[in-house]
């Protein structure tokens, strides 16, 4: 989908959603109390989702939300970092990162690997080091953190059709956490 189109989809009103999966290059939720009942999100398609934990629009326009899915991620150094000081509660850069308050599990899957010609070695540098950071992560108590392993398609739509009839089935789908990430 476009980035409009999600545009608008973050500024309806849907009082009852309580699960959405969003893939395309997606801006950041801000919009207060559009989904008041959304626990769980998925977002794919913004390789370095760099902001989303620092501008307190998850809380403000997902009150409720207890599980965070960002998939897709290449070459997210900063991202990383942002994760890693909302996970440890310790400021320190001057826009602070910090989960929504009822956040339980928070999940990330980085994106295909890079492509072996045709790259500079810095990006494969950079891409490495989001890989590190992301390995690195701390938890603190009450939070469950999973890096799944990279993703074979850079659009998931097979994969998205799946996580659904997997929970149809009772299944937990895309929050199913990885039992190795090698």
């Amino acid at each position: 989908m476009s980035t409009p189109a999600i545009s608008r989809l973050f500024r309806t009103s849907f009082p009852r959603l309580r699960e959405l999966s969003v893939s395309g290059f997606y801006p950041f939720p801000t919009s207060p109390a559009k989904m008041p009942s959304l626990e769980r999100l998925h977002l794919h398609g913004n390789r370095n989702p760099h902001g989303l934990l620092q501008s307190g629009g998850l809380d403000e326009a997902c009150p409720s939300l207890t599980h965070i899915r960002v998939s897709g991620l290449s070459m997210a150094v900063s991202f990383a970092l942002e994760l890693q000081e909302a996970l440890s509660n310790v400021e320190t850069s001057p826009f602070p990162s910090k989960l929504p308050p009822r956040i339980q599990h928070v999940a990330v899957q980085p994106a295909p690997p890079l492509p072996a010609s045709g790259k500079p070695a810095a990006s494969h540098a950079r891409d490495q080091l989001m890989m590190e950071q992301l390995a690195a992560v701390k938890t603190p108590r009450g939070v469950t953190f999973s890096l799944h392993p990279r993703g074979h398609a850079d659009i998931p739509d097979e994969s998205f059709r799946q996580d659904w009839l997997a929970q149809l089935d009772g299944g937990e789908g895309c929050w199913a956490i990885p039992v190795s990430c090698n």
